[in-house]
């Protein structure tokens, strides 16, 4: 009887899909003078999302993908906290994303992404210090707050990835690559959030401490130095440099897969 009242379910969908909708198509329609698509070799070949795409992994490597292993082990082994401790951390990450979640984009609005990936590297080095720190007072009230501090200094940094990384694949893109540039940084973003945890456990078991501390700050500065090395060989408009009433009226803006600048 189910699969009676499914098939009755599905039948007046079925019958739109084969009727009046079987001309309807979703993907955007081919220039006439539009080079053909390339393939995700060809894409991945481009220096800029070379760069964005090594800056994405290893920003989720020593982020999201610490912040699920590494961290909450290196706050019951080192700093000796409690798991409520360890949730409240969590809690209160949440909280400062909640709040700064509209205000961030909007003060980094018209300043250049890159630019806006130092910061936040920066901060990520900033924060995994502070946690570093609370390795020195295990087990103390000190512990406890430093391993909360931790997270809600992270999660400030947290607010600039989202706004960029993903904005920068997109300008990027032309509307005919657009799927596999963010099935790129998908990959990307996997793949860190994948990595971390592995070697968080590798390094744990090699009695860790002050060298994950280190790993993970040299992360961050790495990630700062790969924004510089990707604002070099990003376009201006892709980097999120507002333009001029010159080059644009509308002030609308994308990148074509040669670099250049259509405006719309």
């Amino acid at each position: 009887m189910a699969d009676i009242r499914v098939v009755r379910q599905s039948a007046p969908r079925t019958a739109l899909l084969l009727g009046p909708l079987r001309r309807v198509r979703t993907q955007h329609a081919a220039e006439a003078d539009a080079p053909p698509v390339g393939g995700y070799r060809e894409i991945v070949r481009r220096p800029a999302v070379l760069w964005l795409t090594l800056l994405t992994f290893l920003s989720v490597f020593i982020g999201y993908g610490q912040m699920e292993a590494g961290f909450p082990a290196f706050a019951r082994q080192i700093s000796e906290v409690s798991t409520q401790v360890v949730g409240l951390s969590f809690a209160g990450n949440t909280a400062v994303i909640v709040l700064l979640q509209f205000a961030v984009p909007r003060l980094i609005s018209g300043r250049r992404r890159t630019r806006v990936m130092q910061i936040m590297a920066l901060i990520w080095a900033v924060s995994w210090v502070v946690l570093g720190a609370t390795g020195f007072l295990p087990g103390t009230l000190t512990a406890a707050i430093g391993v909360i501090a931790y997270l809600g200094v992270f999660a400030f940094g947290e607010t600039m990835l989202q706004p960029t990384v993903p904005a920068i694949y997109n300008d990027l893109a032309s509307d005919r690559t657009r799927g596999r540039y963010n099935a790129i940084n998908s990959a990307a973003f996997q793949g860190g959030a994948i990595a971390g945890p592995l070697v968080a456990g590798a390094m744990r078991g090699t009695g860790w401490g002050a060298g994950f501390i280190v790993v993970m700050v040299a992360g961050s500065l790495a990630v700062g130095l790969l924004a510089l090395v990707l604002e070099s060989v990003v376009s201006p408009a892709a980097n999120g440099v507002p333009m001029t009433d010159g080059e644009g009226a509308s002030g609308i803006h994308r990148t074509d897969e040669d670099g250049g600048v259509r405006t719309q």
